[in-house]
C-alpha cells in the first residue's frame, strides 16, 4: 500500500518528470479523455521547473489550493518532483560523476534534449550540454 505523498508547499518549485504533452497524451490514451481532472489538465502546461507553486497558480489563473492539490496528485503518480525555490546562495559544481555522462553518447544526447529547447535544440548537441555542466564551479 502506497502512502499519500507529502503536500506541495506554495514556495516549492514543481518539476514534471515527463513532457507535458506526453503526460496528457499518455493519460488520455491509457485511461480515457478525462483521466486527469480539469484542474490537473489546466496546471500541467504551466509547470516549467522555474516558477514556484504560488507563481504557477497566478500564471494558470487557478486558486492556489487547487494548484497545490493538483500538484500533489501528479506527485502521487510519480509524474512530478519538487525542489525549494532557487536560492542565490546555492553553489553548483561539477562532480566526478560527470565522467560517466561524458562516456555515454546516448546519455549526452538525452542530456541535450533535456537542456536545450526550441531553436537552441536544433543547433546544440550533447557535447554542448557537457560543456555547460563542466562550467559549474566552486
Amino acid at each position: 500500500e502506497r502512502r499519500p505523498p507529502p503536500a506541495v508547499e506554495p514556495y516549492e518549485v514543481p518539476i514534471l518528470l515527463a513532457r507535458p504533452r506526453d503526460l496528457l497524451r499518455l493519460s488520455s490514451h491509457r485511461y480515457g479523455d478525462d483521466a486527469w481532472d480539469l484542474a490537473v489538465q489546466q496546471v500541467i502546461p504551466h509547470v516549467d521547473g522555474v516558477r514556484s507553486a504560488k507563481q504557477l497558480a497566478r500564471a494558470a489563473r487557478v486558486d492556489l489550493d487547487v494548484v497545490l492539490r493538483s500538484l500533489r496528485v501528479l506527485r502521487h503518480y510519480r509524474c512530478l518532483a519538487v525542489v525549494d525555490t532557487f536560492q542565490y546562495q546555492n553553489v553548483y559544481r561539477a562532480t566526478d560523476r560527470l565522467s560517466r555522462l561524458a562516456a555515454s553518447r546516448r546519455a549526452l544526447e538525452g542530456c541535450a534534449r533535456f537542456c536545450f529547447r526550441g531553436e537552441a535544440r536544433k543547433s546544440l548537441q550533447g557535447l554542448d550540454a557537457l560543456r555547460l555542466y563542466c562550467a559549474f564551479q566552486d
